[in-house]
C-alpha cells in the first residue's frame, strides 16, 4: 500500500506536467495567460546573469520542456529519479519566485508558488527522499 509521500509526489507530478503542457498547447484562456506571464518573466529571469538570454517564446518553451520531462520522471521514475527531478522542479519553482519578486507582483500571487515550493522541499527531503535514504542516491 502506498503512503502519503507517494500521493504527494504523484500529485506534484500531475501539477507540474499540466502546467508545462499549458505553456505550449493552445488551450485558452490558460495558454494566453501563460504566454503573457512568461514574456514578462523572460525579461527578469536570473538566467540572464549566467549568460542565457532567451526571448519570451524561447524561455516559455525551455521551461515547458523541463516541466514536462522532469514532471514525468517525478511520477514514473524508478529508484531515485523522483528525487533528482524534484531538484530540477525546485529550481524551476525558485526561478519563478525570483521572477515574481523582480516584477513586484501582488502578495496574493505568491501563495500558490510558495506552497508548491514547500511541498517540493518536503517531497525531496521527506521519508522517501534524501533523509530516508541517509543522503544516498542510486540512479542505476
Amino acid at each position: 500500500m502506498a503512503n502519503g509521500m507517494h500521493y504527494l509526489t504523484l500529485g506534484m507530478a500531475v501539477l507540474v506536467v499540466t502546467v508545462g503542457i499549458l505553456k505550449v498547447a493552445p488551450i485558452d484562456p490558460a495558454h494566453g495567460f501563460m504566454v503573457s506571464k512568461m514574456n514578462e518573466y523572460a525579461t527578469v529571469t536570473p538566467l540572464r546573469y549566467i549568460g542565457i538570454q532567451l526571448s519570451g517564446a524561447g524561455f516559455r518553451a525551455l521551461i515547458a520542456v523541463l516541466e514536462i520531462a522532469f514532471g514525468s520522471l517525478l511520477a514514473f521514475g524508478r529508484n531515485d529519479w523522483p528525487v533528482v527531478s524534484g531538484f530540477v522542479v525546485l529550481a524551476i519553482s525558485t526561478n519563478g519566485l525570483l521572477c515574481q519578486l523582480a516584477l513586484r507582483e501582488a502578495p496574493a500571487d505568491f501563495v500558490a508558488p510558495i506552497l508548491i515550493f514547500v511541498l517540493i522541499v518536503v517531497m525531496i527531503f521527506g521519508r522517501n527522499g534524501l533523509l530516508g535514504r541517509r543522503g544516498k542516491l542510486h540512479l542505476s
